[in-house]
């Protein structure tokens, strides 16, 4: 999740956030996936979008989504795919070096253990964790 997160930080985790409303673009989320690894990522794709990359920029239903948060955009396109009900498309800040919705599809809700909220270790690095401002939707 570079470069918003850095290996070594910890976390707190908000394990009842969405009990009341689903995940929204832009959470940065842990969820599991078979095998029993974690995974932490970023939601990009909501349930009934459509998602695209192409020319190095992510298309929400055909409107590019501005993501102030990468230091480098993705090199690689991905063809247009609608996300089915209850999933999200997720992916790594660090685009070019993640494995995240591009290789191992959607992410189905009843797969995600929480969203990340607070980087308390190192000490000198605590900080909230906020979700962006979008200008697409």
């Amino acid at each position: 999740m570079s470069p918003t997160l850095s290996d070594g930080e910890y976390l707190s985790i908000d394990r009842v956030a969405y009990l009341e409303e689903p995940p929204q673009r832009g959470d940065i989320i842990i969820f599991s996936r078979p095998g029993g690894r974690d995974y932490i990522k970023r939601v990009i794709g909501l349930p009934g979008e459509t998602v695209e990359i192409r020319s190095r920029k992510v298309l929400i239903d055909g409107v590019e989504l501005t993501e102030a948060y990468l230091d480098e955009p993705s090199r690689i396109d991905f063809p247009a795919r609608q996300i089915e009900p209850d999933h999200y498309f997720v992916m790594g800040d660090g685009r070019n070096m993640s494995s995240d919705s591009r290789s191992f599809g959607t992410i189905d809700i009843s797969d995600i253990i929480g969203r990340a909220t607070f980087v308390y270790y190192p000490f000198e690095q605590m900080r909230f964790i906020t979700r962006p401002k979008y200008d697409a939707k």
